[in-house]
């Protein structure tokens, strides 16, 4: 029998794109059980790594987003400190948990770097004891396109509102979080039912030819 899984839907805010040399800033985790029901929650804020260094166009960008920036820098705490608090936050989760992001690639990579450095754990690991994680994760964009059978979009993906719903995306990482959770579970709901799939696939084929469309299917 397969186990239910607990979805770990994570998003960071960062002063740069690469771990290492610019800090991650600000993390948000969202439980979630299979039903899409929230379990809890996670989110603090991290003072900046004394080896690196704000990238300068993330900042320029940050500072047409000053609320954003403001909660995402505000009590601040030591980041090994957070890493700790997280990784035993995590391991009191129900087990398996899965991580869950959007995308997979950004948010993994620096959760990743940050668990490896302060803590004995990591992200993607191929022993089980290493990880609080178990599989290699889900990426939504790549599951959402997939589920419906959409080519994914060389840029920023965009989704219709039956899979959105009014979810809010503020660029703090507990409402994006429960954001992209909403477009994860609306789409695992709508793809088991053949005809939601079949209308939201074209949606998203119409979307993504350029044409901005509504739910019931009229452009415009």
């Amino acid at each position: 029998m397969p186990h239910d899984i607990t979805y770990c839907v994570c998003d960071v805010e960062t002063d740069g794109p690469t771990p290492g040399v610019h800090a991650l800033r600000s993390i948000g985790i969202v439980a979630f059980d299979e039903a899409g029901v929230e379990i809890d929650a996670f989110a603090a804020n991290l003072e900046p790594l004394p080896d690196t260094t704000p990238d300068p166009d993330t900042m320029a960008w940050w500072a047409t987003e000053p609320d954003a920036w403001a909660a995402a820098t505000i009590d601040a705490q030591p980041a090994e400190t957070v890493m700790r608090d997280l990784l035993s936050w995590l391991h009191r989760l129900p087990a398996p948990r899965m991580l869950v992001a959007h995308p997979l690639a950004f948010d993994g990579a620096w959760l990743d770097a940050y668990l490896r450095r302060f803590t004995d754990q990591q992200v993607f690991a191929m022993h089980p004891n290493a990880s609080p994680f178990a599989g290699a994760g889900i990426d939504i964009a790549t599951f959402v396109h997939a589920t419906f059978d959409v080519p994914l979009p060389v840029g920023l993906p965009t989704y219709p509102e039956a899979l959105r719903r009014g979810a809010p995306h503020d660029h703090t990482p507990l409402t994006d979080a429960r954001g992209h959770a909403a477009t994860f579970f609306n789409a695992r709901a709508l793809g088991r039912d053949p005809e939601q799939r079949a209308r939201v696939r074209a949606l998203m084929l119409q979307t993504s030819n350029g044409t901005r469309v509504h739910d019931d299917g009229r452009a415009g």
